[in-house]
């Protein structure tokens, strides 16, 4: 994450990345089908470097005739403002500007966004009960509208669906 902002600013910087830590293992035995710019910041100080970085990172790909490999980014939970109910999930305000033209750039290339939700948090922090955060019922244990959840692991990725 520290490398975003010069990764940010210069093709070259994201060239000289590809080349040295990716190149050489693309195409060999392992396939390789997407990098990962970021870990989860968004929203922070570096969250405005992630796009220009994609951004980056694709011409350089593309520069090498390697398009199959699409560029992404993670985000956690802390994107969202509200998950309860999730059809009303919303991004925090302090995550809009650097997330939302983001995204719009992942749909125009056909990238994904990698969320990363942890079920068991909300256990621990005595949101939830253990089955709900476990996989472990038998039967919807919430509701938003018609739609029930039976475990939270599905409330946190349509909360996310519903936010986009």
């Amino acid at each position: 994450d520290e490398y975003l902002p010069g990764l940010a600013s210069s093709y070259e910087a994201a060239k000289s990345l590809f080349e040295i830590y990716l190149q050489p293992y693309v195409p060999s035995e392992f396939v390789v089908n997407y990098i990962v710019v970021g870990n989860k910041v968004i929203p922070g100080p570096n969250g405005k470097y992630v796009l220009p970085v994609v951004k980056n990172l694709q011409r350089v790909l593309a520069d090498k005739n390697l398009t199959q490999i699409k560029v992404a980014t993670a985000v956690s939970t802390d994107v969202l403002r509200t998950i309860f109910p999730p059809s009303h999930a919303a991004f925090s305000e302090k995550a809009q500007g650097d997330l939302i033209p983001l995204l719009q750039h992942l749909q125009e290339t056909n990238s994904p966004l990698f969320i990363d939700v942890y079920p068991y948090h909300y256990f621990a922090a005595g949101q939830i009960r253990q089955d709900f955060a476990t996989f472990s019922t038998h039967k919807a244990q919430y509701w938003d509208k018609t739609l029930g959840y039976w475990n939270m692991f599905d409330v946190l990725v349509d909360a996310f669906f519903w936010a986009m």
